[in-house]
């Protein structure tokens, strides 16, 4: 160091003394070159001193080491699955508004809202009277037409009339009953009913009140036949298949369930570029409603035997990649050592990397942002 002292002050003088000019060029370029020369010889004889101090320190048993705390983790080749989550609408596919298929007055409404009704069960009632009546007189008819046709056939068989009358009375007899049968359908579009089995959601009208087609009576849900369904992003496209399983949350009631997709839509909405994906709830069913909200957790990539290692640990310089493992030196204590690494896939919480670690390797996840090469480590247990 008493080396580079003397040299600088030379350098200096040189230099003023070159600064002051003087008569002599050849005097002032001869300094000149004399400063040059003087200055790289004090280049390398600094780096000279910067080597021999890291050799003493080495050497110099006396001095205390310097450990920096780490937390690491060993790593293993193993099957990688990232998972997404996409947010979900449960919807039914069997809700529906039931309306009379006839104008008239309610006369009776055997259900309310959360009543739980079979399929063909009747709801409600409407005044049918000018129908029923009808029937009631085609039936009288019915009865006197069909006593005059088994008379004029027994006339026909003793030789009386002819069988013209005899075809004459058979097609009145048909003809009331084919009118009596027009008239109960007519009759039957009065009486609402389940058009299958659910719970009732809710009443729309009261007794007395008029009701026709298209006036809803009351909206029946059949939460066995519930949906979840999912508007996936584009980017997805390929990475869901039906039977796919999938963890199925529902914030709002605190429940989970394992279940699994039942299709995957095959068009994109050009509206969001996205795609349908169903899934059809098997467990807590009761509990389910229409529209309530649920949060799905699937698998959008997997891959057998991949190395991987938290994203946060890698670090960029250049176009390179680097992280820290555990090494050892001379004396096997831990050291980090700098590792070059090549990416397979990069994903939010953790990357696949081709090359540059192996299985068994341990890495520096903790701590590595205050690690340089060959640092000696403290390693914390967690």
């Amino acid at each position: 160091m008493k080396n580079i002292y003397l040299i600088t002050i030379a350098i200096i003088s040189l230099s003023t003394f070159a600064s002051c000019g003087g008569k002599n060029k050849d005097v002032l370029t001869q300094k000149k070159a004399e400063l040059k020369e003087l200055q790289k010889e004090m280049s390398a004889l600094s780096i000279k001193a910067d080597k021999l101090e890291s050799e003493i320190d080495k050497l110099d048993s006396t001095k205390t080491a310097f450990f920096v705390d780490v937390n690491v983790d060993t790593i293993s080749s193993e099957t990688f699955k990232n998972k997404v989550e996409l947010q979900g609408v449960v919807e039914s596919k069997n809700t529906v508004d039931i309306s009379a298929e006839a104008s008239g007055v309610i006369q009776s409404i055997s259900i309310k809202q959360g009543s739980r009704v079979r399929k063909g069960q009747v709801i409600a009632t409407l005044d049918n009277s000018t129908y029923q009546s009808q029937i009631a007189e085609l039936r009288n008819a019915l009865s006197l037409a069909q006593t005059t046709s088994d008379r004029q056939a027994r006339l026909f068989e003793q030789g009386i009339g002819t069988e013209i009358q005899v075809l004459q009375a058979r097609n009145r007899v048909n003809d009331l009953k084919q009118k009596i049968s027009t008239a109960q359908t007519m009759a039957a579009k009065f009486v609402v009913k389940a058009p299958y089995s659910g719970v009732i959601d809710e009443v729309y009208v009261s007794r007395g009140e008029m009701t026709g087609p298209g006036m809803p009576v009351a909206r029946l849900v059949n939460q066995g036949d519930n949906v979840i369904k999912i508007q996936a992003s584009e980017k997805f496209i390929g990475a869901f298949k039906a039977g796919d399983k999938v963890m199925v949350s529902y914030p709002v009631l605190g429940i989970k369930s394992e279940e699994v997709i039942q299709t995957v839509g095959q068009t994109i909405d050009p509206g969001n570029r996205s795609f349908s994906i169903f899934i059809k709830p098997t467990q807590n069913l009761s509990k389910i409603k229409p529209n309530l909200l649920s949060i799905v957790e699937v698998n959008d990539f997997e891959m057998p035997g991949a190395i991987t290692i938290p994203t946060k640990v890698i670090y960029k310089l250049g176009d390179k990649r680097y992280v820290y493992v555990v090494g050892q030196n001379e004396e096997g204590q831990a050291i980090a050592e700098k590792r070059e690494i090549v990416i397979e896939r990069s994903f939010i919480t953790n990357t696949i990397v081709k090359s540059g670690l192996k299985a068994n390797d341990v890495i520096i996840t903790s701590g590595f942002q205050n690690v340089s090469a060959d640092d000696l480590l403290n390693i914390i247990e967690e």
